[in-house]
């Protein structure tokens, strides 16, 4: 099981995750992870949200950069909420995606963010996908 940032698991309201990634924007700098695109990767997804162990405080918003250029940023995510899910179509030829996870401006107190169930979709699954319609 994968651990928020503060080595719990991972939840977002109320529900526990065994996939994802924790992180915090915080002291002035945004958190970023930063991946190599494979060309078979053709699209990233996830649900985004505020860990649960912040008790409903906190606020973040959760860009995602193809190529250095944004290609999605969510809304201000609080805590409390519920995750907000991102599915990016990735480019052909393009090489980096970059999770950017900033402050909403209002402090960088419990800005714990998970990004759970995230991964890359295939040209494979993408296929098969497509044949189950």
């Amino acid at each position: 099981m994968r651990k928020n940032c503060i080595g719990q698991p991972l939840r977002l309201a109320g529900v526990t995750y065994d996939r994802g990634i924790g992180d915090h924007a915080g002291n002035g700098f945004a958190a970023e992870l930063v991946y190599a695109l494979k060309p078979e990767y053709k699209r990233f997804v996830s649900l985004v949200g505020i860990d649960d162990q912040t008790d409903g405080r906190g606020s973040v918003i959760v860009k995602v950069l193809v190529d250095g250029k944004v290609v999605v940023q969510t809304c201000v995510l609080r805590g409390g909420e519920l995750p907000e899910p991102i599915d990016v179509e990735i480019p052909q030829g393009a090489k980096q995606l970059k999770l950017v996870i900033e402050d909403a401006g209002d402090g960088y107190g419990h800005d714990d963010a998970d990004l759970v169930n995230a991964g890359f979709v295939t040209a494979v699954e993408t296929r098969n996908e497509e044949n189950r319609k």
